[in-house]
């Protein structure tokens, strides 16, 4: 099997026993991708004993994402005392000034073809730029970014968490299809509904969508059924929208668990994904995985046993919100190839034998490679070699 060594992070694990400190910068309890990564790095390396200091970012309207005893660890974090040495930033660089003082890290990542032209002043003054994998780091390179700072790591899943359910309790009745994403044009969601829709109106099928708005999060719901309905008329399967059931509340972990394990395949056609982690959290929870063959995930699923729908085209990676547009404007994604998508979601639900057993071989290819444990050994390892660099 597969796994990723030193020399693809580029870090090496150094012990010391001098104390080690770290800012880290970030949303922290929001239900983002970017939030999640601050949370697990920075608990992370605190167990490991790094002295951790979080300084939140607020992002978005969304209500929190943690449960209590998460937030008590991470308020503990957030009232340490500043580390004057080493900081990571997590997020886009629109969100941080150029660093001025101490050894400052960016740990960034974008789901077009290229990143924003502005970018490249902000990168190159940090001393590290971290991206999760090699698609971006050929687009930040592209973009103008010195190639000696970036560094791919990649990030993790919580594998005691995100567990199969018991043997022979899948499939389910109905079979269930789950998506879990932004309800964000990128997603892809019109191709998943207008796909299941015509394939499976009126079977014993249906489509869970886990999403949320991380802007305008309060009036989401109702938006999101109206689409729905539309999308399922346009495709003239108007009551496949009775087979879809929309969950717009915010689950911590402990319920998104739950909702993998109550589901018979993962699909998510979306143009783009720095990382996606329901994706990674899905194959750990055994489930057959159906994505596009683009960007963040074509890099890290096993290619002979996740379902990958080839890309059909480039478009121009539009969205219809200002400051997106602002971000991703001059580049393009990918729009998945919609025939595959229902070829695929089809091959599953009639064959879910041969399904899981690809999704097996899927989770044992993800947990032997992106564990959370593998990440925080390798960036504990290189936070330390810097310190002891800037200690001499």
């Amino acid at each position: 099997m597969f796994r990723y060594s030193n020399t693809t992070f580029g870090f090496s694990n150094v012990s010391s026993s001098k104390p080690c400190h770290v800012n880290i910068v970030g949303p922290v309890f929001e239900p983002t991708g970017y939030a999640q990564l601050t949370r697990k790095l920075a608990m992370g390396l605190d167990a490991a004993g790094i002295a951790v200091r979080i300084g939140p970012i607020k992002w978005g309207d969304a209500p929190e994402g943690v449960d209590s005893a998460t937030r008590l660890r991470l308020n503990r974090l957030i009232g340490a005392p500043l580390a004057q040495r080493i900081t990571i930033h997590i997020g886009p660089p629109d969100l941080y000034r150029i660093p001025v003082a101490g050894y400052s890290i960016l740990f960034a990542m974008l789901e077009s073809d290229r990143i924003p032209a502005h970018w490249a002043s902000v990168c190159n003054g940090f001393n590290e730029i971290w991206v999760p994998t090699a698609f971006n780091k050929s687009t930040f390179v592209a973009g103008g970014i010195r190639p000696g700072k970036i560094r791919i790591v990649p990030l993790g899943v919580d594998h005691r968490l995100f567990l199969p359910p018991a043997a022979g309790t899948r499939p389910h009745h109905p079979f269930t299809f789950l998506s879990v994403f932004e309800w964000i044009p990128r997603k892809g969601y019109h191709w998943l509904i207008t796909a299941f829709a015509r394939i499976f109106s009126s079977k014993n099928v249906r489509l869970v969508l886990k999403v949320q708005k991380n802007a305008g999060y309060l009036d989401c719901r109702t938006q999101i059924i109206a689409e729905i309905e539309s999308l399922c008329s346009q495709a003239g399967k108007t009551t496949a929208a009775r087979q879809i059931e929309v969950i717009s509340e915010i689950l911590n972990d402990s319920a998104m668990a739950s909702l993998y394990a109550h589901a018979d395949c993962f699909v998510l056609p979306s143009s783009g994904e720095g990382w996606c982690f329901p994706i990674v959290e899905a194959a750990a929870a055994g489930l057959p995985l159906i994505t596009t063959d683009w960007a963040g995930p074509a890099a890290y699923l096993d290619r002979n046993n996740a379902y990958l729908i080839p890309v059909k085209r480039m478009v121009p990676a539009g969205t219809g919100d200002p400051y997106q547009d602002f971000l991703y404007g001059g580049s393009q994604w990918a729009a998945p190839d919609p025939e595959v998508l229902e070829r695929a979601m089809m091959e599953v639900w009639q064959n879910p034998a041969l399904a899981f057993v690809r999704a097996d071989s899927q989770r044992q290819h993800i947990l032997g490679n992106f564990s959370w444990e593998c990440v925080i050994l390798r960036v504990t390892g290189h936070i330390r070699e810097i310190h002891g660099n800037m200690s001499r």
